[in-house]
């Protein structure tokens, strides 16, 4: 559930995600990039897809949030049926099949969502068609712009032969979560 909170405009999901750290700062929290190299990433519980049917996105992108006092990280995906809020490992387990071919298997960046909101910067050119039409409508508030301090631009955030500085690598779902399940959220 999305709430008075939290903007969402479908198909923008990096958009949504830098609004709703724009909108509510938090000092930990994280933006999660979910891609892969062949840009094909299945998911399921997305409410772009049929109840029980998966979904394969080029990339989607989620806020993690710290949990006070535990050692867990919750999932804030405006595009999920799963809880607001879930908890990381349970968000994985249900969203991304275990049986996966290789080719969809998910690859996970992150970036301090404060950096994120700061330097975020969209055209939001990847929306468009070839005939320079949005494939989907975008949302009413301005695109994201960067900063003087520099600017992160969303294509390449979703490279894979660069590491953009204060992004982490990209990794895969063992990875992510020995990282932020097996270290005390803060």
């Amino acid at each position: 559930m999305t709430g008075p909170l939290h903007s969402h405009q479908p198909f923008y999901c990096e958009e949504n995600v830098w609004k709703m750290f724009e909108r509510r700062p938090r000092p930990n929290g994280v933006v999660l990039f979910i891609s892969n190299p062949a840009r094909a990433v299945c998911m399921t519980e997305q409410r772009a897809a049929s109840p029980g049917s998966p979904l394969v996105w080029d990339y989607h992108v989620v806020g993690l949030r710290p949990k006070e006092m535990e050692r867990a990280w919750t999932v804030h995906d405006l595009d999920t049926r799963l809880f607001f809020g879930i908890r990381l490992e349970s968000y994985l387990a249900r969203s991304f099949p275990s049986n996966l071919p290789h080719p969809f298997q998910p690859a996970f960046r992150w970036i301090p969502s404060a950096v994120f909101v700061e330097r975020f910067w969209s055209d939001r050119s990847h929306m468009l068609d070839e005939h320079g039409r949005y494939r989907a409508p975008p949302p009413l508030w301005r695109a994201p712009s960067g900063s003087e301090r520099g600017s992160m631009p969303l294509r390449e955030l979703l490279r894979f032969d660069r590491r953009p500085p204060g992004t982490s690598p990209w990794v895969d779902r063992q990875a992510l979560q020995r990282f932020f399940c097996g270290r005390r959220a803060s």
